[in-house]
């Protein structure tokens, strides 16, 4: 799935909640800059409006990221270091 990013949209509801895990914005921001970025429908947690989940590789560490896109506007609602066992899941399945 191809983003069209006009921006970030980030208040005080989603920059705590966002950096609890001691991920960065500007880390955050960067996943959906490189490359190699997966992007998927959170199918689990979309209730009123459409989650996406983003993963990706910055800084040669992998990053979860959940967020919703409105209008162009990326809107990170939590995000994550993955943990040692996801990355292994995920390089196997992504044949990396």
């Amino acid at each position: 799935m191809k983003l069209k990013i006009r921006g970030f949209e980030w208040d005080g509801g989603n920059i705590h909640k966002c950096q609890k895990h001691g991920v960065s914005l500007d880390t955050i921001e960067g996943v959906f800059f490189v490359d190699d970025i997966l992007v998927m429908p959170d199918i689990r947690h979309s209730k009123t409006e459409d989650r996406l989940i983003a993963v990706a590789n910055v800084n040669k560490r992998y990053v979860f990221v959940v967020f919703v896109e409105r209008n162009g506007l990326i809107r990170p609602v939590s995000a994550r270091f993955m943990h040692k066992y996801e990355v292994e899941y995920y390089e196997q399945e992504a044949g990396n």
